[in-house]
């Protein structure tokens, strides 16, 4: 028997080597006869990480409506987990299996998209043909998105072309059981501000000590905690995030904030607004499972619908998750940030903050690979046009990317507050570095416990902080450095191209991208000289021999 048993591994090796090849061999045949003959069946490969079932059997019945209208095409639709998406895409790219359209919103360098995707910008700028018959008719493709496809991670202003087109739009809102509520308080109302909330939260817990019942106010991950945390931090910087902006406007980039620690603008320990958004990180995530941050999506869905947790904060991509899950009635509500009249964090607060800026996400490119680029393109303008968008959105419970598409019904809390103020910073400084979260991030959720811990404080953390900050700070300025060079260079060859072989319009593209270049190498001497006065600055701290 023991003699057998590697023979048995070895063949199934060898089998699944097989089964592989074949695949991949079909593929490759299935594209190549594509190519060879108008009249062959056009096999279209729509890779995504959107595995959340509603949001699969929406694309389903969209694509089973595009096959009937075109009968000469097929689209097959992947789904891949978020874990194993940038591996398998980069693998599938390199290999020569690429889909024909793919998920390009999960933190691909520049390089990986000019290297592997097409740019869309000829298709953006004609009208939509799906959409003949509704209020978009005419309209160039462009100008049906929310945003005009002038937001990350849609377009990307490094290389100064549109490489996706986004499908949806993602808010952040508090989902609660209403059955608990009303059980709890008496009533299904939700909290309308801070204190409110704060004080829910205080009622939910003295419930579950008198009757011993284990209840905690909100159910806590890494994914459904820490969204409500940045809200909150944010809402202490918002006065901040304007004296401390050099362009003393109402945008601002977490590079101008990382610049501003290094300058001495602001620290974790000594800034009041930044104390007092750990401070009111502290008191909400103390009202969440002990040891959130080291708990997954799934252990929190489980406390929620296990009715363990009275209230959930996600976002608008889980709605059908949630709904669909839960076995008791929903309610939501806005996130609850302080109002400027709140005694204790109302000095740094603005007001409420707009959500008309943030950019719409779910962007699909088309790969380089696909011997059938225009149909891929004309796929994902039937997903995008009004109607398809309204019923692919309603039946998966999401915020549609498409101008006009109103949210599905029950969710029109989940729609993008119109009035408001501009938000802080973020307490992770996330989009420092290129191509991720970077170190800074990595630092906060690493220290998370010396906040929420059985022994954690405001003053724990915001001292860890900033012993461990400056250093998080200048390596994710570095990477960014590297990321601008890195595309100057290779903007260098496109304008070289320009000017030895000019075509019909680019004139004005040239124009655009030297502009655009110009703009980033000065960021990156910002960004330079930040990083070398703080080195000199810490060397002449640093005590002699």
């Amino acid at each position: 028997m023991k003699r057998i048993l590697p023979w048995i591994g070895l063949c199934l090796l060898l089998a699944a080597f097989a089964t592989a090849a074949l695949r991949v061999f079909n593929r490759a045949r299935i594209s190549a006869d594509g190519a060879a003959a108008d009249t062959a069946v056009i096999h279209l490969r729509f890779a995504h990480v959107t595995i959340h079932e509603g949001i699969v059997r929406s694309y389903d019945d969209a694509i089973r409506e595009y096959e009937r209208l075109n009968p000469g095409v097929r689209v097959e639709q992947i789904r891949v987990p978020l874990k194993l998406w940038a591996s398998w895409l980069r693998t599938q790219m390199v290999g020569g299996t690429a889909p024909d359209i793919a998920d390009m919103d999960r933190g691909q360098a520049d390089e990986f998209l000019a290297r592997f995707f097409l740019p869309l910008d000829p298709w953006t700028e004609q009208p939509n043909p799906w959409n003949a018959g509704t209020p978009l008719e005419g309209v160039p493709w462009r100008d049906t998105f929310i945003d005009g496809l002038v937001s990350a991670p849609a377009y990307r202003a490094s290389l100064q072309q549109v490489y996706g087109i986004p499908l949806t739009v993602g808010t952040v809102r508090v989902f609660a059981n209403a059955e608990l509520l009303r059980q709890i308080t008496g009533s299904e109302e939700p909290p309308r501000d801070y204190a409110a909330f704060m004080e829910l939260c205080h009622r939910i817990r003295d419930y579950a000590r008198e009757r011993g019942v284990p209840i905690v106010p909100v159910a806590g991950s890494q994914t459904h905690a820490l969204p409500i945390l940045r809200h909150l931090f944010a809402s202490q910087t918002q006065k901040l995030a304007l004296q401390i902006n050099p362009y003393q406007s109402l945008a601002f980039s977490a590079r101008d904030v990382a610049l501003g620690y290094l300058r001495g603008d602001w620290n974790w320990s000594r800034t009041p607004a930044v104390m007092d958004g750990v401070a009111i990180m502290g008191e909400v995530g103390r009202q969440t499972v002990e040891g959130f941050a080291q708990l997954q999506r799934e252990d929190s869905m489980f406390y929620f619908t296990q009715r363990r947790a009275v209230m959930l904060a996600t976002g608008s991509w889980e709605a059908d998750t949630v709904i669909t899950q839960t076995p008791f009635r929903l309610t939501a509500f806005t996130v609850p940030v302080p109002l400027p009249e709140d005694p204790q964090f109302g000095r740094n607060v603005l007001g409420p903050v707009s959500e008309l800026g943030i950019p719409p996400g779910n962007a699909m490119g088309v790969t380089r690979a696909s011997l059938n680029a225009d149909r891929a393109v004309d796929f994902l303008r039937f997903l995008t046009s009004q109607s398809v968008s309204q019923r692919v959105m309603t039946e998966s419970n999401r915020l549609s990317s498409v101008v006009g598409v109103t949210p599905p019904p029950g969710l029109e809390v989940f729609e993008p507050l119109s009035d408001g103020w501009p938000s802080g910073f973020s307490c992770e400084l996330t989009g420092v570095a290129a191509g991720g979260p970077g170190e800074c991030s990595r630092i906060y959720r690493g220290q998370l416990h010396e906040l929420v811990g059985p022994r954690g404080s405001a003053e724990n953390f915001a001292r860890v902080m900033d012993e461990l900050f400056p250093e998080a700070v200048r390596a994710d300025l570095r990477s960014a450095i590297r990321d601008t060079s890195r595309n100057s260079r290779a903007e260098d060859g496109v304008l070289t191209a320009f000017w030895l072989a000019p075509g019909e319009g680019d004139d004005a593209r040239a124009s655009r991208l030297r502009e655009a270049q110009t703009l980033r190498e000065l960021e990156a001497a910002q960004m330079e000289y930040g990083l070398k006065n703080w080195t000199l600055s810490a060397e002449r701290r640093r005590p002699g021999p």
